[in-house]
């Protein structure tokens, strides 16, 4: 392989571990390269390929799929981890170009796994991916659907396994971050054997990760951070009435700390309130064991069996904010404390549950995983057929919830006392029994798949050479189920309501792909694929054309056009109704305050509001086109550079309607442009409880519109007898990101805005001398404004965020037969986001963390 094949192999400069040195061969080895099912001799194609080996992996620090991916700069508004008071538990995806985890394609081994059945099947669980099988990753920086069929417009990730390993290896990690909490722990055993017709590789894992908690991070705590503090909520109690002049007035718990009590704005009284997230889950607590099997076996010369089961046995455990409640207390109510007095009457309370009803979730995962297949080659071609089967379940049960019905008896009898922690000397544990419900949630996603392909070329060449092409066809089947038990979906239990998702459907697919080498240094190539849906009953052509033109021997230029779709998915298309719980502060008060005061004003507190959404049979199909080009440029033997532009087009993007959006639409007067969409107020109740529900649903919008350019460089310094010391430095710009509602809606610009940065960029360095090796890895995440441009579009402005570059430093050491010692720091400065106290987190999820400085010592031993 030529010094430009390897740049345009991978963005990051670095050369796919599947390339293998073929001196001394007749015949270089022909191999798959991910966007392409055609079969060739090297890793050059016209679309952009980045590689993170498994040097990379192991750099990191990192022990999860999720995170090494959140780490890749083409994650452009971050990524989908695992994390508090999260419904789809466990469930981890990539983002790639910002598109969303369902409009990214997550194949391991160039085929579908089940997707989630947590998160309604919507995309692939990539926390359910072993990293000790994991031999590379490739993303393709590209759409693929004339490929791959859809949910690859934003790329493609290719999780690459191990194939062959001849003896035994054992390794072990252990993680300690600096500020407590999310320590790690786990190991891995490896075992394979081979013969002239036969190898068989094993792999178990397993792997721990601790919780980190409100408090672990003492900078967050209320103290710093207002948005942590719940005004009227808290388990001591809060309580409101009106007085003559139609005032309602505030006064916090008899039994509340003096510590938690503040005043009420406008002179209205006093309130008791505390810190919601301390003790409470920012990670959750996880437990994970995987079997990863391969094997193969050569039925004759020319056919290969094999087989691949993957399973993956995942608890996860988390807790969030307890339940809530309010009510009524009579003005004679025992546990009114105004009875009695001269001044009785009746009052209103707001209660948190802590130490009577706490929110805790465990989480349940399991994964199996077959692919089994011949791959028949002959002098004409290869015939390849896969028969899959993928299942992901779950069983969820929280606890707990609570019968509302039941609960207004307790309160009402005087069992249990709002205005008291944990209900009170008289709240036994048989009145809590009385009321509490233990919610359990059952969800499956299965997967049953045939492929068949033929790759071959044609019996005539052009001026370049052979024309290969590859022709197939896809039948796969999806059974989905989420279920919620009866008692939950009955409507009398607070704070679980409806959702469940039954269905299924067919898919059915064919495709063509062609490469012609029109001369020696052009090659074009065209693929097209037919995809149909049995759920809904919609279908569709997508087609690609590219091109490679290689200048000089040391200059490629490429190009590429694609199409794509995406129709909706089940839980979009037909689930049943549901109720969600949100923290949500009420535009029609909050957007007139200040910036400067919002943030400690009561008039922009969340209120926990009911927000049932609804599924949509109507909609229509994703449809978008991608352009992209750039080249690949070797200055020198030992430096080479890439550069990329792209540009992807999305029309009737399918989107659920925020019940953030719905207020501000509503705030706006836009209401009456959609169907299906309300808010219920009673204005006879106090402000913090005017809306009654917000009613949502899912759509098509007019579409979006987003481009950037990715640049690498990549060196290579031989330093003779002192070692070799490698960099490679890769940049992403996001150059636009619109987005347009419908016709008459304003097109918005997001680059820039809420967990949209416009840079991100990543410089790796390297350097191995004999049996040492020393590595860094230096991560830039730009600025972006804490608001979206439809926040500015009605005069809300939050605080942004700013800039933040860490560091990753390791070295490592081969004691030959004593083994491997790693020893690796993670955010080696110890850098967290700042607080930023209009959030209550105190910071984004979906592009930052706060575990801070981590130290990894990972053993190696191979027998």
């Amino acid at each position: 392989m030529n010094m430009i094949a390897l740049a345009v192999a991978s963005a990051s400069g670095q050369a796919f571990a599947a390339a293998n040195d073929d001196s001394g061969a007749n015949e270089p080895e022909r191999i798959e390269v991910t966007g392409s099912r055609i079969q060739r001799t090297d890793m050059e194609t016209a679309k952009p390929v980045s590689v993170i080996t498994k040097a990379d992996i192991e750099a990191t620090g990192l022990n999860d799929v999720a995170s090494v991916l959140a780490e890749s700069i083409f994650n452009s508004a971050g990524t989908s981890i695992a994390h508090s008071n999260n419904s789809a538990g466990n469930f981890a995806s990539s983002n790639l170009r910002g598109l969303g985890s369902n409009r990214t394609l997550t194949l391991v081994n160039g085929r579908r796994v089940a997707t989630s059945a947590s998160n309604y099947g919507s995309s692939t669980n990539v926390n359910l991916i072993p990293i000790e099988v994991v031999e590379r990753i490739e993303i393709l920086r590209d759409g693929a659907s004339s490929i791959y069929g859809s949910d690859a417009m934003g790329g493609v990730i290719n999780i690459i396994t191990k194939k062959d390993y001849d003896g035994m290896q054992l390794s072990v990690n252990a993680s300690h971050a600096t500020r407590g909490g999310a320590g790690q722990q786990g190991g891995a055993l490896t075992y394979g054997t081979s013969s002239d017709k036969s190898s068989i590789l094993v792999v178990l894992e397993h792997q721990t990760n601790d919780s980190l908690r409100g408090g672990d991070r003492p900078h967050l705590d209320a103290e710093h951070n207002e948005r942590r503090w719940s005004s009227r909520y808290s388990p001591w109690g809060s309580y409101s009435y009106e007085n003559e002049d139609g005032e309602r007035i505030y006064s916090p718990g008899p039994d509340c700390p003096a510590e938690n009590i503040r005043d009420r704005d406008g002179n209205m009284g006093k309130q008791c309130g505390y810190d919601v997230f301390d003790g409470k889950y920012y990670l959750p607590k996880v437990e994970k064991t995987s079997i990863f099997t391969n094997f193969t076996y050569a039925i004759n010369d020319d056919v290969e069996f094999y087989n691949t089961i993957l399973h993956t046995r995942d608890k996860n455990f988390t807790s969030a904010t307890p339940m809530w409640a309010s009510g009524t207390l009579a003005a004679d109510h025992v546990n009114n404390p105004t009875a009695g007095t001269a001044d009785a009457r009746d009052i209103t309370y707001y209660h948190y549950m802590e130490g009577a009803l706490p929110r805790e979730f465990t989480f349940k995962t399991d994964l199996l995983d077959i692919n089994t297949g011949i791959n028949w080659d002959i002098d004409e071609g290869r015939l390849s057929i896969n028969l899959a089967h993928s299942k992901d379940s779950f069983v969820q049960e929280s606890n707990y919830y609570y019968f509302v019905d039941k609960f207004d008896e307790a309160v009402e009898e005087g069992l249990y006392n709002p205005l008291a922690y944990g209900g009170g000397d008289k709240a036994t544990e048989e009145v809590l029994d009385s009321f509490r419900h233990s919610q359990h949630r059952l969800g499956k996603s299965t997967t049953k798949a045939v492929t068949v392909d033929w790759s071959s070329t044609l019996p005539f060449e052009l001026d370049g050479g052979a024309i290969g092409y590859a022709i197939g066809a896809e039948y796969r089947s999806l059974e989905l189920s989420d279920e919620q038990d009866a008692q939950s979906n009955s409507g009398n239990v607070k704070g679980a309501y409806g959702g469940d998702v039954v269905g299924s459907r067919n898919y059915r697919a064919a495709y063509l792909e062609v490469e012609a080498p029109i001369l020696d240094t052009l090659t074009v190539s065209a693929a097209t694929r037919y995809d149909s849906y049995s759920l809904p009953d919609q279908g569709q052509l997508s087609s690609s054309l590219s091109a490679r033109y290689e200048v000089t021997e040391d200059l490629v230029v490429r190009g590429s056009f694609s199409q794509g779709f995406r129709v909706a998915d089940l839980n979009e298309a037909i689930g049943e109704e549901s109720i969600g719980y949100y923290g949500l502060w009420d535009p029609k008060y909050c957007n007139p305050v200040p910036k400067a005061q919002r943030a400690t004003s009561e008039l922009c507190d969340n209120q926990s509001v009911p927000v049932r959404s609804f599924s949509n049979p109507d909609l229509e199909p994703e449809e978008s086109e991608q352009v992209s080009f750039g080249f690949a440029y070797n200055l020198t033997e030992d430096f080479d550079m890439t550069l990329d532009y792209w540009n992807i087009e999305i029309t009737n993007e399918i989107k659920d309607i925020s019940g953030r959006t719905v207020l501000d639409e509503e705030y706006l007067g836009n209401l009456g442009n959609y169907s299906g969409l309300y808010v219920k107020r009673d204005t006879s109740l106090p402000r913090e409880d005017e809306m009654v529900e917000i009613g949502s649903t899912v759509t098509n919008y007019l579409g979006l519109d987003t481009s950037g350019i990715d640049a690498s460089f990549a060196a290579r310094v031989d330093l003779e007898d002192m070692g070799d010391l490698k960099f490679n430095l890769e940049l992403s710009k996001v150059l636009k990101y619109e987005f347009q509602k419908t016709n008459s809606d304003p097109v918005y610009e997001h680059v820039g805005f809420i967990n949209r940065p416009e840079y991100r960029a990543s410089f790796k360095t390297n350097y191995r001398y004999g049996d040492f090796e020393g590595f860094a890895t230096v991560r830039y995440i730009g600025s972006f404004d804490g608001e979206s441009p439809e926040d500015i579009e009605i005069g809300k402005e939050w605080q942004d965020f700013p800039s933040m570059t860490t560091v990753n430093l390791g070295a490592g050491y081969n004691f030959d037969e004593y083994g491997l010692v790693k020893l690796i720091v993670t955010n080696a400065f110890d850098k967290l986001p700042p607080v930023n106290d209009e959030y209550y987190r105190g910071y984004t999820t979906r592009v930052h963390n706060i575990i801070g400085r981590t130290i990894q010592l990972k053993y190696t031993y191979s027998f």
